[in-house]
């Protein structure tokens, strides 16, 4: 073999591994997914790459991502802006524009504005007791004492039947009702033991000075015999 011929193998063999190397990198890279690929092929897919320069992105709360596009980067940086800021009210800590907060100082007074409360009447219902407006919360509630004249009238079992009219009495559940039982004072009542031998105390309350008398109808009847 001469020379010429010799050197023209040995150049061709060069373009074949430098062909296969490149298209070994494209093929990592994904740019390229024949393996067979020849140097029309990998030409053809390089001349349709974007070249997207070099990168400068700053993101921040209004900007949380970029967008990478397919194709070649000269490189670049992708960032953040760290600020610290320092709250000194209640409220909402936001960064500036093109900036992220690393770190929030809170020096806030936390001691609650609270508000006590007095003279709260006691009711039947329940009642939810709130601080006024401009109050954070409530240090104390005082509820007044149940006054003397109130009782628990749960075990009450008498109703109206069983009360003198028109005396008021209090029920088991808490209502009023007038008594309905009449007022017979002193009742007297007499019997003879010949035609009248009985007599019927009427319904009701009586003063306990009332009186069933005998008549003297059968010592007369006897004594005429």
């Amino acid at each position: 073999m001469s020379d010429i011929a010799k050197k023209t193998s040995e150049n061709l063999q060069r373009l074949v591994n430098i062909r296969d190397g490149i298209r070994t990198v494209l093929l990592n890279f994904g740019v390229i997914t024949d393996s067979a690929a020849d140097f029309d092929d990998i030409l053809a897919v390089l001349q349709k790459m974007n070249n997207n320069g070099t990168v400068a992105v700053t993101l921040d709360t209004a900007n949380t991502q970029i967008e990478v596009t397919p194709g070649y980067y000269a490189g670049g940086t992708v960032k953040l802006v760290p600020q610290e800021k320092t709250a000194t009210a209640n409220g909402e800590v936001t960064a500036d524009s093109g900036k992220v907060l690393s770190k929030v100082i809170v020096d806030v007074d936390d001691s609650p504005n609270l508000q006590s409360k007095t003279g709260i009447i006691p009711t039947k219902t329940a009642q939810t007791i709130t601080p006024d407006a401009g109050f954070d919360g409530l240090s104390g509630v005082q509820v007044e004492a149940i006054p003397d004249a109130y009782q628990n009238v749960t075990a009450v079992t008498a109703d109206a039947p069983d009360v003198l009219s028109p005396k008021i009495i209090v029920k088991a559940d808490g209502s009023t009702v007038a008594g309905t039982m009449p007022d017979n004072g002193a009742v007297s009542g007499t019997i003879d033991g010949l035609v009248v031998d009985t007599y019927t105390i009427p319904k009701g309350y009586h003063d306990g000075t009332g009186t069933v008398q005998l008549t003297s109808a059968i010592a007369d009847a006897l004594a005429a015999l």
